[in-house]
């Protein structure tokens, strides 16, 4: 797997649940040829309330940077890493990055 880390991004105090999805992340990307380039955990400036702050969320490079074709690839990504990763988790393409967050929703259950 292509892995890298950007330089100054911390990892300190990064929860289970997010290596775990940092690694579906990785291998997804390795599977469309495209590096996997963390860029931001528990460092930098997020908004209020970013689950960053609590090791819950991980940022990356855009693929598109790499495969030689523009957000066409970065959706398909974001798509797939959706499924993979299933509803207790949020996927979302920004600007100039991917974002993943791991944020179950509370949910009703039935009682017998």
């Amino acid at each position: 797997m292509v892995f890298q880390i950007k330089p100054g991004v911390s990892i300190k105090d990064v929860r289970p649940e997010t290596v775990l999805g940092m690694m579906i992340a990785g291998h997804v990307l390795l599977d469309h040829g495209v590096p996997f380039v963390l860029t931001s955990v528990t460092d930098g400036i997020h908004s209020a309330g970013s689950l960053h702050y609590s090791g819950l969320a991980f940022d990356f490079r855009l693929p598109s940077r790499y495969a030689g074709e523009m957000h066409g690839i970065d959706r398909r990504i974001r798509d797939e890493l959706a499924d993979v990763l299933g509803e207790e988790w949020d996927v979302v393409l920004e600007k100039d990055h991917l974002h993943i967050e791991f944020d179950p929703k509370i949910t009703a259950t039935k009682e017998a």
